[in-house]
């Protein structure tokens, strides 16, 4: 209870140590960097082939199946 009638009793005290209490915790903040947060960037990979005249079938068995059985043993 002391605490509240000290802070009533003297309005400018309180004032005086709630800009205080927000200079001192903006203080830090202003200087903190912009490295402190992680670079995050997601692997991609694309193939692009092309078969003219190739059916979706002869396309499917020639091509993509292995392309995506060569592909997936990448690591990373």
């Amino acid at each position: 209870m002391p605490l509240a009638k000290l802070a009533i009793n003297n309005r400018y005290l309180s004032l005086w140590c709630c800009w205080q209490l927000c200079w001192l915790a903006s203080y830090p903040y202003m200087r903190m960097g912009v490295e402190l947060y992680p670079d995050i960037s997601n692997p991609v990979v694309m193939v692009g082939v092309s078969f003219p005249g190739a059916s979706p079938q002869d396309v499917e068995t020639m091509v993509t199946k292995p392309l995506e059985q060569a592909l997936s043993t990448i690591s990373g």
